[in-house]
């Protein structure tokens, strides 16, 4: 669900005792409320020029990290 960071082998790890930055956190709770579609969290969708034409756009996809009964039951 996009924690990445080195999880520590403990019993309490249940329980949510190991500690990750916000953005993690908050990117891997995003993936309850996207019905179990877990999508890299990013700043920048695309870049326009003075015109308005677009010159960038990113291609984030999206792919199922959990099945959608156990995000309804944890939502």
């Amino acid at each position: 669900m996009g924690i990445k960071s080195e999880l520590k082998s403990v019993y309490s790890l249940g329980f949510g005792s190991n500690e990750v930055n916000l953005l993690k956190l908050t990117s891997a709770y995003g993936t309850f409320a996207t019905q179990g579609l877990h999508t890299e969290p990013h700043g920048i969708r695309r870049i326009l020029n003075r015109q308005g034409k677009v010159i960038w756009s990113a291609n984030y996809k999206s792919k199922q990290a959990l099945d959608k009964d156990s995000a309804a039951i944890m939502s």
